[in-house]
């Protein structure tokens, strides 16, 4: 790790996200006093930070999504569940509005141009229901509902352009070891296997060189957690796989070409680490 060009504003609730040309996006956050609406991308060949101008509404503790066309979909972070995109021009755009704003939702970019936007939480209520934001037609459309209400869990596309769903708070604040998988096709969820044990506030990432899901790290009955396990889209099976060095949740984890998998997280108390041998 080395230190780069500091960013123009201070952040923190900000989403980032690797562009297609190598750049990195930055939207929104909040500065300590007030929710920002300003973007920058970084050039790494360059070593520096450019303005991007603002997105439509400010915005802190949101997700960005690339999707299969190059483009970055922008969700959450504000009560109104206004949904935009950051084009490859370098300029955002409003899509619309979700039916139902949430927070600590989870979302998956599928290989059918569709990214879908699952659970989380509207104001006390945990949710089941799903939204849709269809690449093809450009508008947000119903997607139907999950099997059980969740928030703070994990979605992950499968190569078969289905999106597996795990863990996460239930409807009775309990954390739940289920998973299920959704066809955004057919707009109908199924049940999945049971992970290895319960967990939330996890990590799920396709890893680049077989497809498989690996989750990492979160939070079960016992506190944060260094476990992890591998889910094997053709058998359709969860499977051990070795724990984390340190204990993690709401990490960031980004997976490298290689084949390795960077994590780290912001709890002062467990660094980072890479691993390549899952």
């Amino acid at each position: 790790f080395s230190s780069v060009a500091p960013m123009s504003q201070a952040r923190s609730g900000a989403a980032c996200i690797a562009l297609p040309d190598g750049r990195v996006l930055v939207t929104g956050g909040s500065d300590g006093s007030a929710t920002l609406a300003t973007a920058e991308v970084y050039d790494a060949r360059k070593g520096a930070w450019q303005s991007l101008g603002s997105m439509s509404v400010a915005r802190t503790g949101h997700t960005a999504t690339a999707t299969p066309w190059g483009a970055v979909l922008l969700v959450g972070g504000e009560d109104t569940g206004t949904v935009e995109m950051f084009l490859t021009n370098d300029t955002f755009v409003t899509l619309g509005a979700l039916a139902t704003s949430r927070s600590n939702y989870a979302v998956a970019a599928t290989a059918g141009h569709k990214v879908v936007i699952t659970g989380g939480l509207h104001g006390n209520s945990t949710l089941s229901s799903i939204e849709i934001y269809d690449g093809d037609s450009g508008k947000i459309i119903p997607g139907g509902t999950m099997l059980a209400a969740r928030r703070n869990f994990a979605a992950a596309p499968l190569l078969d352009g289905t999106v597996l769903l795990t863990g996460g708070y239930g409807a009775d604040g309990a954390i739940l070891a289920t998973s299920e998988i959704f066809d955004p096709e057919r707009g109908t969820s199924i049940a999945g296997p049971a992970m290895s044990a319960a967990r939330a506030n996890h990590q799920s990432n396709v890893l680049p060189s077989n497809g498989r899901v690996l989750l990492i790290g979160g939070a079960d009955e016992n506190g944060v957690t260094a476990s992890t396990d591998m889910y094997t889209p053709w058998t359709g099976k969860f499977g051990s796989v070795p724990p984390m060095h340190s204990a993690r949740q709401q990490m960031a984890a980004t997976p490298l070409r290689r084949g390795a998998l960077v994590v780290r997280s912001e709890e002062r108390r467990v660094g980072k680490e890479c691993r390549s041998r899952w």
